[in-house]
């Protein structure tokens, strides 16, 4: 077994997303839910009655069977034999209220009407108070207007989280310097690997000498690997390959750090990394 797999999002999923255009799963539903076709009928049935706008759903038995590889027949008593028996289960977790049966105006084919349960109901009210409550904090959380200009002294937030986690302000002209010749996706890459040794209690001596090793190291690493650092990545994010047979430094941030730190930033930048 490989020691990490990558998996290349789509475009249009990624966008989805990062933008939370995302359908919540009743996990525990599914759970219950012993039927296989019961549990495949119940993402369709969802997305069906919400592009419906909670009206009843109709789909053809021909789409159900090419659907779900089900075995086709052709007379009804055989098709509610095959069927029914996932509706009723979906009945008695209210998300189906009854459904019909009906012969197609040409050929064989039946068309099956489901209407949807109180479930689906209570659901579609809990998401539009979702929302109603996200644009109410969304509204009180727009800033005023200052009544006066702002200070031409204030800390970009990029140095004000490397002096937060370094906590040595005097070298505050030297950090301005690193933020000026490097990436600033790599310096939260670097940054996010010195928070996480501080909290492990790994770094022996002065913080703010651990985060500039480590922004060397994490810059020869993406030099080293081009492939990587041509990869595709969201709008001002970089990638970094965490791979390296250079000797380590004597004060190199550990080798964890940058497993960890290389996992947080592929994350960002579209790639999902996923170790044995």
């Amino acid at each position: 077994m490989a020691d990490s797999n990558y998996v290349w999002l789509a475009s249009w999923f990624r966008a989805n997303y990062l933008h939370h255009h995302l359908r919540p799963i009743d996990l525990a539903l599914h759970q219950r839910l012993r039927k296989p076709l019961s549990k495949s009928l119940l993402p369709l049935l969802e997305i069906g009655w919400y592009a419906a706008k909670g009206q009843p759903y109709t789909k053809s038995y021909h789409d159900l069977y090419h659907a779900f590889l089900l075995k086709e027949h052709r007379y009804l008593a055989h098709i509610t034999r095959q069927l029914d028996s996932a509706h009723q289960e979906l009945a008695q977790e209210r998300v189906l209220a009854h459904w019909t049966y009906r012969q197609a105006a040409k050929g064989w084919d039946w068309l099956i009407t489901y209407y949807p349960g109180e479930k689906f109901a209570e659901e579609q009210h809990a998401r539009a108070t979702r929302r109603q409550l996200a644009i109410h904090i969304a509204h009180r959380a727009q800033p005023l207007s200052p009544a006066f200009p702002a200070r031409r002294d204030r800390v970009p937030p990029l140095l004000a989280e490397i002096l937060a986690v370094c906590g040595d302000r005097q070298n505050q002209a030297a950090y301005q310097k690193v933020i000026r010749e490097y990436s600033e996706g790599l310096l939260w890459m670097a940054l996010a690997e010195t928070r996480h040794a501080a909290r492990e209690a790994w770094i022996t001596k002065n913080t703010g000498a651990y985060f500039m090793e480590t922004v060397k190291q994490l810059a020869r690493l993406r030099a080293a690997d081009p492939e990587t650092s041509q990869a595709e990545t969201l709008p001002g994010e970089e990638t970094v390959t965490a791979t390296s047979t250079a000797a380590p430094a004597r004060d190199a941030p550990p080798r964890r750090a940058s497993v960890l730190g290389r996992r947080w930033l592929v994350l960002q930048s579209g790639r999902v990394l996923c170790r044995a």
